[in-house]
């Protein structure tokens, strides 16, 4: 069991920047294989490697399939969201993972201002900005350059 787990994680390491869409497939089939498809940490790398090579739908399957997600899970698959242009479905995520009780980082909310940048809407930035605050992190120099670039659009 050791030595799969080594050769699934030595796998992600190697894929981490694949952009085929058949590495990732051949990834994601030996991870389910090896039966580890279900472990977040393995559950986010696919994520983000699907996204990275477009695949959105595949990259909420894996996310929707994960039986736990950690803080990294969300932001991965908002960013995902964010990176495609998809801002409404970012959106969405964003108040979904608050509702499940996990609350928003600074990594959070750049991914998700991101996406907020693609819908140039002032209600919705005031909005961003009211929960920047509420969460303290109006004081982070990347955050509070993000909103700026925001509100600059």
């Amino acid at each position: 069991v050791g030595s799969d787990y080594q050769r699934c994680n030595r796998l992600l390491q190697a894929c981490k920047n694949a952009l085929a869409v058949s590495d990732v497939k051949w990834v994601h089939a030996h991870v389910i294989r090896s039966g580890r498809e279900r472990e977040v940490f393995v559950g986010n790398r696919l994520v983000a490697m699907y996204g990275k090579c477009g695949r959105v739908e595949d990259a909420r399957s894996v996310f929707d399939k994960l039986p736990k997600r950690d803080l990294v899970s969300w932001n991965t698959m908002i960013g995902v969201y964010a990176q495609r242009g998809l801002a409404g479905l970012a959106i969405q995520l964003f108040c979904q993972m608050q509702l499940e009780g996990v609350m928003p980082n600074e990594i959070t909310f750049l991914g998700f201002i991101k996406a907020c940048f693609e819908l140039a809407d002032l209600a919705e930035a005031k909005l961003i900005n009211a929960c920047v605050v509420d969460r303290g992190l109006e004081s982070n120099v990347v955050v509070r350059t993000s909103l700026i670039d925001m509100y600059g659009k």
